[in-house]
């Protein structure tokens, strides 16, 4: 399989008989891959037991979020986000899965 990225042509010449056959897949918007891409992330790497506050003290203003808090879930969502560097293969397979509205339309 060739895969060639839009707007890039594909010249060849075949060596015996062949049959070419060209798919196009939907370009996903950024807003999908990014969706997409932190479910994966989310079902892999986070666990799955519920947030809890960081040992808390009384405060003077009840209603404040104390800094600590934010940072155990700033520090969470960082870890997530190291990993983006390293998912090739999930690029990978995101861009070239059959899409369902895709599919539906062929039936």
């Amino acid at each position: 399989m060739l895969y060639l990225p839009p707007n890039v042509a594909h010249w060849g010449i075949a060596e015996g008989e062949c049959m070419t056959c060209s798919v196009g897949f939907r370009v996903p918007t950024l807003r999908e891959m990014a969706a997409a891409w932190f479910e994966s992330t989310i079902e892999r790497h986070l666990p799955p037991q519920r947030y809890r506050d960081p040992a808390l003290k009384p405060q003077a203003s009840p209603g404040e979020i104390q800094p600590a808090a934010l940072a155990v879930f700033k520090e969470e969502l960082t870890g997530c986000l190291k990993d983006l560097r390293q998912d090739n293969r999930w690029f990978g397979r995101f861009i070239t899965e059959p899409k369902e509205a895709l599919n539906e339309s062929i039936d």
